[in-house]
């Protein structure tokens, strides 16, 4: 995969050891003392004649011990494309299927990637599957036959060595999804801060919750919550919740905390985001996490269009949940 493939749209020209800096090149360094070898497999989004790169992938990953797949679409550009005066490229090329003026009708993973994972899988080989991507493409084929799967999105000039860190431990994820990652096109729209209202959440044919809901991300440790406490003051609350790093590694957990509001003619929303802190944590180390919110959070326009404060409040962190009466 070249470096112009991690980069997102509106991309400069890269000098050339720049461009060197691939994912290919960081497992390299990452790995000296192994042999780690590269093939195509396929092109992002051409079907035609794939035939060929595809079979010299299998047999290259026949005596590998691990298998990356790095899948996904491109935003890349070549230089000489033709482009709007707003900077929107016009002359796209088949291989990019991302950035401004570049839309898909379907989340499918593009041209021949699929038929490339399936054949790998049949070597029985533990697969480790990198997807590089600029919007959410459908996971589930990716999810049942890799072992384990890396959103990196275009993770930028660096991203390659960051996803080698990330892959040999150096890095511990700490990510967190900031949109509702969607099953399929056909699940569309697919979003987390939906009205409250009394109406049947899943299609007859299939789910209505997202793959992975917003706010959503791996580590290689385990955080757990608990003691959650609201303290309501006179012009604000004050909420407290107890985060522990239960894993082995030192890590970072982003503690997000949601509110539901109660009262008011209007259909309030499930939940919204509020507030959130990032914090780092030794192994083992537990830290009371302490969370501010104007009384303002607690507003909102109710059917005659005036602003006005909830009657009643759902504070929500992590699997914790606490209703209070408001009196700020």
């Amino acid at each position: 995969m070249l470096l112009y493939n991690l980069l997102g749209d509106y991309t400069a020209a890269q000098s050339s050891a720049r461009q060197a800096q691939t994912i290919y090149q960081a497992i390299q360094e990452m790995f000296p003392e192994l042999e780690v070898v590269y093939a195509l497999g396929c092109e992002v989004r051409n079907s035609i004649h794939q035939e060929e790169a595809i079979a010299k992938a299998v047999e290259l990953a026949r005596d590998a011990d691990l298998i990356i797949p790095v899948l996904g679409g491109s935003s890349a550009r070549n230089f000489d494309m033709a482009f709007l005066s707003n900077g929107a490229v016009s002359s796209k090329g088949i291989n990019m299927d991302s950035g401004e003026n570049v839309d898909v009708a379907s989340l499918s993973l593009g041209g021949q990637q699929e038929v490339l994972l399936k054949q790998l899988k049949a070597l029985g080989k533990p697969i480790a599957c990198i997807m590089v991507q600029g919007r959410p493409y459908d996971l589930t084929l990716v999810n049942e036959l890799a072992d384990a799967v890396l959103i990196a999105w275009f993770p930028g000039q660096q991203g390659g060595r960051a996803i080698a860190e990330t892959l040999v431990g150096l890095n511990n994820p700490s990510g967190k999804l900031s949109v509702s990652y969607p099953r399929n096109t056909q699940q569309l729209p697919v979003y987390y801060y939906q009205r409250d209202a009394a109406k049947q959440d899943d299609y007859y044919d299939e789910v209505g919750q997202p793959l992975y809901p917003f706010g959503y991300g791996l580590s290689y440790d385990q955080f757990d919550y608990r003691q959650l406490a609201v303290k309501q003051m006179v012009d604000k609350l004050v909420v407290t919740v107890k985060v522990k790093n239960n894993g082995q590694f030192v890590g970072q957990e982003s503690s997000l905390l949601f509110v539901k509001l109660t009262g008011g003619a209007v259909i309030q929303r499930t939940k919204l985001l509020k507030a959130f802190q990032k914090n780092a944590f030794q192994p083992g180390e537990e830290k009371s996490i302490t969370f501010e919110l104007p009384a303002a959070d607690f507003n909102y326009m109710d059917i005659d269009n005036q602003v006005k404060r909830a009657q009643a409040a759902t504070i929500m962190v992590a699997d914790l949940a606490e209703k209070i009466t408001l009196s700020i």
